[in-house]
Formats: C-alpha cells, sequence, structure tokens
C-alpha cells in the first residue's frame, strides 16, 4: 500500500469459472460487500492475491482498457483504482480464490 494509506477493507472471495467466463472484481464493490463505504475511484489503493485449481488469464482495466498480466494458477497485482478480472480459456470448470486489501489514500 502506498505511504499513508488506511486500510478500510480486507477479505476474500472464492468463485467458480465456467469454460470461456470472466469474473470482474471491483474495490467498490468488494467494499460495499464487506460493509464499508467505498472510498472514491481517485483515492483507492488495493492490492490482490488470487490462486486457482487450473491457469487463468489475469488482467487490470479501466474503462475499456485491459492490460493483461499474464497466465497461471496464481498471482498478485497493486491495482491503484483499476479493476481486476480473470478468464477461464481452459475447457474445465475452475475453482479460485481472491484475497484482498482495500485502501484509501
Amino acid at each position: 500500500m502506498p505511504s499513508g494509506a488506511r486500510v478500510v477493507a480486507t477479505g476474500s472471495v472464492v468463485f467458480a469459472l465456467a469454460p470461456g467466463a470472466t469474473r470482474m472484481f471491483e474495490p467498490a464493490n468488494l467494499a460495499v460487500a464487506s460493509g464499508v463505504t467505498s472510498p472514491s475511484s481517485a483515492e483507492t489503493a488495493w492490492t490482490i492475491a488470487w490462486r486457482a485449481t487450473d491457469p487463468l488469464v489475469a488482467s487490470w482495466y479501466r474503462q475499456t482498457t485491459r492490460t493483461e498480466l499474464g497466465r497461471g494458477r496464481w498471482g498478485t497485482a497493486d491495482l491503484g483504482g483499476a479493476g481486476f478480472e480473470l478468464r477461464n480459456d481452459g475447457t474445465a470448470n475452475v475453482v479460485g480464490e481472491l484475497a484482498y486489501t482495500i485502501a484509501s489514500r
């Protein structure tokens, strides 16, 4: 987290992805699901770690711009105010877990 950031939410989400499916994660939605008010997008800093039973394609996104981070069974990222998505390009169902920390700068 950036220096001086105040943690507002931590948690984890277990999910399943069918072949060809994508799951998007927004820090604002995760904060609300944790029972807290989300910081504004400009003030948001969040970090994630994920793992899955089979490789997934990971990307961060802002509005319509996507940047692929890589493909694998696990990963970590510091995302600022960007969203995060995982895509299953495989042929089998994949179960995964996303752990997150959301802060306000």
